[in-house]
C-alpha cells in the first residue's frame, strides 16, 4: 500500500500558488515553535472575499502538499467561511498519514493568524 495517497502526491509534485504573493493584504505565519517547518500564507482581498491566495514553505513535502490545498480551497471564499475550515478538513482531503497530520494543523494555524489580522484591522476601522 503506498504511504501517501495520489492527491497528496499531485499536490506535493505540482503545488498550486507556491510563491511570495505580490503586495497581499495579510500574511500569516506558523512554524512549530519557532523551528521548521515555517509557512506563510499570503492573502489578497476585496472586502470579505479571498480573492487570490499563495504560500510559502520550508518543510516537508506534505506540508508543502497541505498548502497547495489549503489555498486552492480558501482562493474565493469569504473569510468568515474559511474560519470553518479545520485542520481535519485538509487531513480527509489529502489522506495525510496519522505520523504528518501536524502539518495541517501548522497550515491551519497560518491561515487562523491572518485571519486574526483581518479581524483585528475589522476592529481598528470600525
Amino acid at each position: 500500500m503506498p504511504r501517501y495517497s495520489a492527491i497528496l502526491m499531485d499536490h506535493f509534485n505540482s503545488p498550486r500558488n507556491a510563491e511570495r504573493l505580490d503586495c497581499p493584504d495579510v500574511v500569516g505565519k506558523a512554524s512549530l515553535d519557532g523551528r521548521a517547518p515555517y509557512v506563510s500564507i499570503f492573502l489578497r482581498l476585496d472586502g470579505e472575499l479571498i480573492t487570490k491566495a499563495s504560500f510559502q514553505a520550508f518543510g516537508c513535502g506534505v506540508t508543502i502538499a497541505v498548502c497547495s490545498m489549503l489555498t486552492d480551497l480558501i482562493t474565493g471564499q469569504t473569510v468568515s467561511c474559511c474560519g470553518n475550515l479545520t485542520d481535519d478538513t485538509l487531513v480527509e482531503a489529502l489522506d495525510v498519514p496519522p505520523d504528518k497530520q501536524f502539518c495541517a494543523g501548522l497550515v491551519i494555524g497560518a491561515l487562523q493568524d491572518a485571519l486574526q489580522q483581518i479581524r483585528e484591522g475589522e476592529a481598528e476601522d470600525d
